[in-house]
């Protein structure tokens, strides 16, 4: 595994807000507070990124940038109100004099009236992009049309996060109000068209007679000016990038064995949370905080997300599983019992339930991106998440760390602590699946180049799942996301498939991770990023942990101040 922080202007030195990797060709995205977007030409094996061209029509901070799945165009939304959909002009040849290497050119353009965008998502046919505002709107537009094609009003508060499912029916919303939706298209004729399906914002949990009041913070936060972002000194002369690769403890982790090893995906379901109260606990019954009220008898709803005053960020990036089975969900917090202290918190949710299977504790600071891996590696035995024809790979960046997840193990496969100075602000995986690229509101992007031995092999072309992406159905893999009631409701002629492990094809066995010893020199050496010594030093790593058993040593909510490095409004 190689880390580097790259030696690069990437948008005159002021905040990157988004970074993406084209999914047909060795070119990366980023854009910043700028207000442009810049295309880069990605080289793995040195690690190095070329200049390609410039793309400059928005007038404020363009806050995130999308190649759509099939490479053909590129998205770009930001403060100004407008998305504009890029596509390259292969006719066009450089000038002499000229340091552009390609020219992009608009072909589509949407504009809200009285709002900024914080996060697109394209379809899986490329045809319609969704995004969310800062009026409380997703959006939904079409190339074809050239317009906005629907609008769900839904959320209380600013929409900071969105993600169309792979699979072209569900599409996922993560807001400002501490609640995610998920919609669902309608019908087999209207594919941009889609209904509320859940709201998902909190959760039943052991009754106490007490609880614990949540911190809460009256600063709200501010945004700064588009076209300058302070660069904070550093409170330390130097930073250090701490990287861990682990293995698996000799104990039960080692093979990776689950209480729902033996049920597939689809049948897994959250098991009944404990009833012991906690022993200790600070206030009464009646100074419940805001979001936590008692709703039940039996239980008390917690709530699932952070609010504002906690996630000093703009951005809330939620992903979905490249086969969709898996939605993973960002900014969350989680405690086990009423009065427990709250922690920081990642929420994977099961298609089939819509319901929390797993949390990833976030030590520190809550989790602010998550990014799938788009390709699938192959299997190994006893998987931990109970998914047995491959493996999926996904990161989870907080405000100063990124963390490597695979659903095979219940623990990190890595972890990179303080690569910057400011807050990370997006994760994007190159189309090999080896390389994760991190941008951050100092002004500097890192790249993590990963290796067979440290991820595992892909998964053969002839054995990954197959999409039909349209609204008539779904392909056998997908299918047994759907629960025995609503295949009922499908009728006969409609009824889904379940899908089967084929034990009849062995797949090799991945080697499990080696450590990493040292790596050093991650931070440039200039005004903005001074240099450092680096050093392996071993962390004290979370791991994923089922929705019923408790966080063994949750880490109270910190009260933070504004964020000094966010996108303008």
């Amino acid at each position: 595994m190689r880390v580097k922080t790259l030696l690069v202007t990437w948008h005159d030195r002021q905040a990157v807000w988004s970074v993406d990797f084209s999914r047909v060709a060795n070119i990366m995205a980023t854009s910043g507070a700028d207000n442009c977007v810049r295309l880069w030409q990605f080289d793995r094996e040195s690690l190095t990124v070329t200049y390609l061209c410039s793309l400059g029509r928005h007038v404020r901070s363009v806050n995130v940038i999308r190649f759509s799945n099939n490479g053909t165009y590129l998205a770009s939304a930001g403060d100004d109100g407008f998305i504009f959909i890029w596509k390259k002009d292969e006719q066009w040849s450089p000038p002499a004099d000229s340091e552009d290497k390609e020219c992009w050119k608009t072909i589509a353009s949407f504009q809200a009236a009285s709002a900024e965008f914080y996060d697109v998502s394209w379809s899986p046919d490329s045809q319609f992009i969704a995004a969310g505002a800062t009026d409380n709107a997703v959006y939904i537009g079409g190339l074809k049309p050239n317009r906005w094609v629907d609008m769900k009003r839904d959320h209380t508060h600013f929409v900071q996060g969105v993600a169309w499912d792979p699979q072209n029916l569900l599409l996922a919303s993560l807001g400002n109000d501490k609640t995610c939706r998920i919609y669902s298209r309608n019908g087999t004729t209207h594919k941009h068209h889609f209904t509320l399906k859940k709201n998902i914002s909190s959760r039943g949990i052991a009754r106490s007679s007490v609880i614990t009041q949540a911190v809460t913070q009256e600063n709200k936060p501010s945004k700064s000016d588009p076209n300058t972002v302070e660069h904070s000194p550093p409170p330390v002369p130097q930073i250090e990038a701490n990287i861990v690769q682990l293995l698996p403890s000799s104990e039960g982790s080692a093979s990776g064995k689950s209480t729902t090893t033996e049920k597939s995906l689809a049948e897994a379901q959250p098991i009944n949370l404990p009833t012991n109260p906690p022993s200790t606990a600070s206030t009464t019954a009646s100074s419940a905080p805001s979001g936590l009220e008692d709703k039940s008898d039996s239980k008390y709803r917690q709530a699932l997300f952070a609010d504002e005053s906690v996630i000093l960020s703009f951005f809330r990036r939620l992903s979905w599983s490249p086969d969709g089975k898996l939605l993973c969900t960002p900014s969350a917090v989680y405690m086990d019992i009423q009065g427990a202290t709250p922690s920081f918190s990642t929420y994977l949710f099961s298609r089939t339930s819509l319901k929390p299977l797993f949390h990833y504790p976030s030590p520190q600071f809550p989790s602010l991106v998550s990014r799938f891996n788009p390709r699938f590696f192959s299997k190994i035995e006893n998987p931990y998440i109970p998914i047995h024809q491959y493996r999926m790979i996904f990161a989870i960046a907080s405000r100063k760390a990124v963390s490597i997840f695979d659903t095979a193990h219940p623990h990190p496969l890595a972890v990179v602590e303080n690569l910057h100075y400011a807050d990370i602000t997006d994760l994007s995986w190159s189309r090999d699946g080896y390389t994760l690229a991190i941008s951050s509101a100092d002004g500097f992007c890192s790249l993590i180049d990963f290796t067979v031995e440290d991820l595992g092999t892909l998964l053969p072309e002839s054995e990954v799942p197959k999409f039909t992406n349209d609204a008539e159905g779904e392909s056998e893999e997908g299918a047994a996301t759907l629960s025995s009631g609503e295949q009922a409701k499908q009728g006969p002629n409609k009824k889904r498939k379940v899908e089967v492990a084929n034990s009849s094809k062995e797949t090799p066995i991945n080697p499990l991770p080696t450590p990493v010893t040292s790596i050093t020199n991650l931070i440039p050496t200039t005004t903005q990023a001074p240099a450092s010594t680096q050093t392996t030093i071993p962390l004290p790593v979370s791991t994923p942990v089922p929705i019923p058993i408790p966080v063994s040593t949750p880490n109270p909510l910190p009260t933070h101040s504004n964020p000094t490095n966010s996108p303008s409004s």
